[in-house]
């Protein structure tokens, strides 16, 4: 029992011994906890150094989205409802602009013309060009030409099957234009031939003739009728060389010679087999048929074709007027000329005006309902 008091005693001596505060003192006095702090607001940032402490979080490969490091957010107020917007209301289209000088006009559309055309090109062992033009001064005269695909055969990818060539001849020059039956596989490239080789015959012909007396030289019908024949053999020759019909290549054919008269006289002849026309087109009064369908002549077979019979082109003569132009025009461009008063208005001055082949080739630009064909026209003038 005394040795228990006894550990009591030294262990209160130890704890008395450890303990700093003096023997007066009673216990420790409680600690109070240090008064709360009042929270501040982080003070506010300028956006530079917002946006470079910014967290990323990537929603997207391509959309980063950041959000501000701040403690506890801060309240957004809420944008005001949008405005509902209007409907837009289609706008009034403005009046076309007139044409600039040296720009071309906008070409019309007459009629009900479809929207809706695929320009399909056509696929060919013999490739044409769809647009084709050309021109110059060719002896005492200026000619231009020009030949676009027509709308229904660029619908239905066929090739354009009009063809024109030109050249001087003697003292005068020679022009043709031809146009290919639709129906018939190779007939661009009979009308090509056959306008080609009928002006070289006739240009040919009017060299040989130039060394002759004048009492012996055949005139122009006569070469004209030879030329025609000519190049008839020549679409018979192509046709057998690719062992095909020689109908396959049929075309229409027209020729025409011009010499200058006295003063500003011009001497058409015209020689034609098949439907194409031609016009003396002056500055007063509507186109005047030289030859083709619409001319004096009643017993005129327009249904003719090459390769046909030797001997049976039409022979046709003509004195333009001082200033008048001689214009050679396909089926396709003849029948727009002649049945539609908004054709002739546009063609009027633009075919007889030109002074370069673009803005010639620009003249075959309209679209006109009903027109499908290809259109194709040749003019010459005394320069």
């Amino acid at each position: 029992m005394a040795l228990g008091k006894g550990r009591k005693k030294r262990r209160k001596e130890r704890e008395a011994d450890t303990d700093p505060r003096p023997p007066s003192q009673g216990p420790p006095p409680r600690s109070e906890p240090p008064p709360p702090r009042q929270s501040e607001p982080p003070p506010r940032k300028r956006p530079e150094a917002a946006d470079s402490e910014a967290k990323t979080r990537v929603v997207g490969a391509d959309e980063p989205v950041t959000e501000a490091d701040s403690p506890s957010p801060v309240p957004r107020s809420e944008p005001p409802p949008k405005a509902e917007r209007e409907a837009p209301q289609p706008a009034e289209q403005a009046p076309r602009p007139a044409a600039a000088k040296g720009e071309l006009p906008e070409p019309p559309k007459i009629g009900r013309v479809s929207q809706s055309w695929r320009r399909r090109l056509a696929e060919s062992g013999w490739p044409r060009p769809g647009y084709a033009a050309d021109g110059g001064e060719v002896g005492p005269f200026t000619i231009l030409a020009a030949s676009a695909v027509g709308q229904g055969h660029l619908h239905r990818s066929v090739q354009r099957q009009d063809a024109y060539h030109f050249a001087p001849a003697g003292t005068g020059a020679v022009v043709a234009i031809a146009d290919g039956v639709s129906q018939m596989p190779l007939s661009a490239l009979g009308a090509e031939v056959a306008a080609f080789s009928a002006v070289r015959e006739y240009a040919h012909s009017c060299g040989i003739v130039a060394s002759a007396p004048a009492a012996e030289r055949p005139g122009p019908a006569e070469l004209l009728a030879d030329a025609a024949d000519a190049a008839d053999a020549e679409v018979r020759r192509l046709a057998a060389d690719l062992s095909i019909e020689p109908r396959d290549l049929s075309t229409t054919l027209l020729v025409a010679a011009l010499e200058p008269g006295q003063g500003d006289e011009v001497h058409v002849t015209i020689g034609a087999v098949g439907n194409s026309s031609a016009f003396e087109i002056a500055s007063e009064g509507l186109p005047a048929v030289l030859a083709g369908p619409g001319s004096e002549d009643p017993s005129a077979d327009y249904g003719e074709f090459l390769p046909g019979t030797p001997g049976t082109a039409r022979i046709d003569r003509a004195l333009l007027r001082p200033g008048a132009t001689l214009l050679l025009a396909t089926d396709g461009l003849a029948e727009d000329l002649i049945s539609s008063a908004s054709v002739q208005r546009w063609l009027w001055d633009r075919l007889t005006r030109s002074r370069t082949p673009l803005e010639f080739a620009h003249a075959l630009s309209y679209r006109r309902q009903g027109s499908m064909d290809d259109l194709t026209a040749l003019a010459a003038w005394r320069s």
